[in-house]
């Protein structure tokens, strides 16, 4: 849990620097804030969550998930269609960490915000993407390093 602690100050603090460092010099092309109004406002996004199964994949500390029929606490039985009207599902999740997510920063630091105290747009942001495919195709086990980071020029 450190090392991610570790690497998000990192990823953090080497974006302020390049963030600095691109702030000021004169801006020839737009900025992201103006890139996103333009261009990715209006672009066609594409939905990469994973569906919630008992399968899913995740982290083997967190365990299975299990789904099973709600169960009418009067009669001890299943509702159903036909003599309720309706079916329910008990859904025994055993985290928060299914598929996409966001991780909200209470996930790090209980004084943090957690999901419900964060506005719903705080994750639609313009993003930074630091390619690294050259070094990938070069090397298959190559890692992000912060000289990655540091060497980015990000779109002004």
């Amino acid at each position: 849990m450190k090392k991610f602690g570790v690497l998000f100050l990192v990823t953090f603090f080497s974006l302020i620097v390049c963030l600095s460092i691109n702030a000021a010099q004169p801006r020839l092309e737009p900025t992201l804030w103006q890139v996103y109004q333009q261009s990715l406002s209006k672009a066609k996004y594409v939905d990469l969550t994973h569906t919630i199964t008992p399968s899913i994949p995740v982290w083997s500390g967190f365990g299975p998930s299990k789904f099973e029929p709600t169960i009418n606490p009067k009669t001890g039985q299943p509702y159903n269609y036909q003599k309720d009207g309706f079916e329910a599902t008990h859904y025994d999740l055993s985290t928060d960490q299914l598929g996409t997510q966001l991780d909200p920063p209470a996930h790090w630091n209980p004084d943090y915000p957690a999901l419900d105290e964060l506005p719903a747009t705080f994750a639609v942001r313009p993003l930074v993407v630091i390619p690294i495919s050259e070094q990938v195709a070069r090397d298959p086990n190559y890692h992000l390093t912060v000289k990655d980071i540091f060497c980015f020029n990000l779109p002004a």
